[in-house]
């Protein structure tokens, strides 16, 4: 995995997973995981911070490239590989199938196969995706507006219409409101 992947961790980057795996986990990787928003770092689950569960900017560039991992294929690899596909970059128009050629092929070197499916065209920018929002705010007692909506950079408004659905603790979604700046306090 590391190998098609030159670089992408950076000293950085591989200091932080050695360092983490020495101390049995205890460092925490959010620090360095490229394409984290600062922000995520308040309503992510714990978990996904440290790699155990899939970080929500994966989720993201897994959906835009027409692929789900499980999470026994994310939990399969070594944290290495689950840093990696963290900092993959998706800045460039050829870089979502470079991620989901990464991502089958550590998925694969434990075992797993992605599902391939249709890349999802963004459907937390649908206006169903800010009803959604709105709504489980509103419940919340926030009001959104959809300038605030539009003004969010696009992995803060997967996030939040992630996060809206029924199925996600209120405290969470709640805080992912606040964090993103969506309202105030």
């Amino acid at each position: 995995m590391l190998e098609s992947l030159p670089g992408e961790l950076g000293d950085d980057g591989l200091l932080t997973l050695l360092t983490s795996r020495a101390l049995g986990g205890g460092v925490p990787l959010r620090a360095w995981v490229r394409g984290a928003e600062a922000d995520a770092t308040r309503y992510e689950d714990p978990a996904a911070l440290d790699l155990e569960l899939m970080p929500l900017e994966v989720r993201r560039r897994l959906d835009l490239a027409g692929a789900h991992m499980s999470l026994a294929a994310w939990q399969a690899m070594e944290l290495v590989s689950r840093a990696a596909l963290c900092r993959f970059p998706v800045d460039e128009d050829d870089d979502l199938a470079d991620f989901a050629r990464a991502a089958r092929d550590a998925a694969a070197a434990v075992g797993h196969a992605l599902r391939e499916r249709p890349a999802l065209a963004r459907p937390w920018d649908l206006p169903e995706a800010f009803s959604a929002v709105r709504t489980r705010a509103s419940a919340l007692g926030f009001a959104v507006e959809v300038i605030s909506w539009a003004a969010l950079r696009e992995p803060q408004r997967f996030a939040l219409a992630h996060l809206a659905a029924p199925k996600r603790p209120d405290e969470t979604f709640g805080a992912a409101l606040l964090a993103t700046g969506l309202v105030a306090p």
